[in-house]
């Protein structure tokens, strides 16, 4: 049996387990006789086919799909570590990756997936190499979006050098704004102020996705070129566009800091005009706004942070969940707009004390205000899932 054929069947007869990338290492070192005769038995063993994502597909299926779930993991723009679904995604992905790589070491394609899946593990150093030779093999060649990301990995310490691949990307995907607005943010670190604004301009004149990040690259080409009026308008469109999608996707605290940053980006620019024009009242009047609307950004994202905390310290076995803990971490989630996750933490808290007063008053508001929400957390505490 071949190495592919091989892998097609352990991925069909036992989904992503590592006990499978255990027996599959065996049975390639027993060599074709002994163990590797239990892969041609056609009685499946005791585990049901069709288990995991992976289940019945061959390499090049599971790699397909290993690249879909990874665009979508990156796309979510959270930490795996922070979203229990997401991270069941990366474990089941990285696990059939390297059974992959297990039993063909040199398939370019797998090592590209695994070094993006290294990179949203916060691993960067170790996906430069597995990107750099996919994109010097036949099946990488033509691959854009992986200049792009060989781009994302160069541009801090080697700009110049992700001008090169940003622009090679480009070459490849004239008409998609991801390696257009890398090359501008190149161009930036570079201080290519003309290049970058021109860049950041063909990049929103391509955007499809009404990304605010356009926007806030734009103004910081034009304050770095001194057109100030110009980058506060850039600025002041980063603003309401961050404010808009922060508006439809509450819970998401990277929207959240990116909002922060564009308020952040406009003071600058106001702070110029200010100094540029020191008789105009209405830039003070601004400046006095932004700091205000800064401060209540902080305390939101000071709020998430609190509930991370939390979350992470429920998973510790050796913390006593109390009442009060409980009411807190609903609390918070109150505040940072997320009653599901509130409502199901108020259940959680009224089985242990169904007479904490100030959870039932809590629970009452929310449910008064999201009478939708109320029979599907009734299912959760109950042992159901929620939608």
């Amino acid at each position: 049996m071949r190495p592919t054929d091989l892998l097609r069947h352990v991925i069909t007869n036992f989904g992503v387990h590592t006990s499978a990338l255990c027996l599959a290492g065996a049975c390639l070192l027993m060599g074709p006789g002994g163990a590797l005769a239990q892969f041609d038995d056609p009685t499946p063993p005791s585990r049901p086919q069709g288990a995991g994502t992976y289940a019945g597909m061959s390499p090049d299926e599971a790699l397909n799909k290993a690249l879909e779930v990874v665009t979508d993991l990156e796309e979510s723009e959270r930490n795996p570590d922070e979203v229990q679904e997401e991270r069941a995604d990366y474990i089941e992905t990285m696990a059939i990756v390297d059974k992959i790589l297990e039993i063909d070491p040199l398939n370019k394609t797998a090592g590209y997936v695994k070094g993006r899946l290294n990179i949203l593990a916060g691993r960067p150093r170790s996906a430069l190499p597995m990107i750099e030779e996919y994109v010097s093999d036949p099946a990488g060649q033509n691959d854009w979006r992986a200049y792009k990301i060989l781009g994302d990995l160069y541009i801090s310490s080697f700009p110049k050098h992700a001008v090169s691949k940003y622009r090679q990307a480009i070459a490849l995907a004239e008409n998609e704004a991801e390696p257009v607005i890398g090359l501008a943010r190149a161009e930036l670190k570079l201080s290519n102020s003309e290049s970058a604004v021109e860049q950041a301009q063909n990049a929103i004149r391509l955007d499809k996705k009404g990304e605010s990040s356009y926007q806030a690259t734009l103004a910081e080409a034009l304050l770095m070129d001194k057109k100030y009026e110009d980058a506060e308008r850039a600025a002041e469109a980063a603003v309401k566009m961050s404010e808009e999608e922060f508006g439809r996707n509450p819970e998401k605290k990277t929207l959240l800091i990116d909002l922060q940053n564009h308020y952040e980006l406009r003071l600058r620019c106001i702070t110029h005009l200010a100094a540029l024009y020191p008789e105009r009242a209405d830039y003070v009047v601004q400046l006095a706004q932004i700091w205000q609307d800064k401060a209540d950004l902080e305390r939101v994202v000071a709020y998430h942070q609190a509930v991370l905390m939390i979350e992470r310290s429920k998973t510790n076995p050796q913390l006593k969940v109390s009442p009060e803990l409980l009411y807190e971490e609903a609390r918070l989630n109150r505040l940072v707009s997320r009653d599901d996750k509130a409502l199901n933490v108020l259940n959680e808290l009224l089985q242990l004390d169904p007479n904490f007063a100030p959870a039932i008053e809590l629970k009452k508001i929310i449910e008064s205000e999201n009478v939708g929400l109320t029979e599907e957390n009734t299912t959760a505490a109950a042992g159901g899932s929620t939608p």
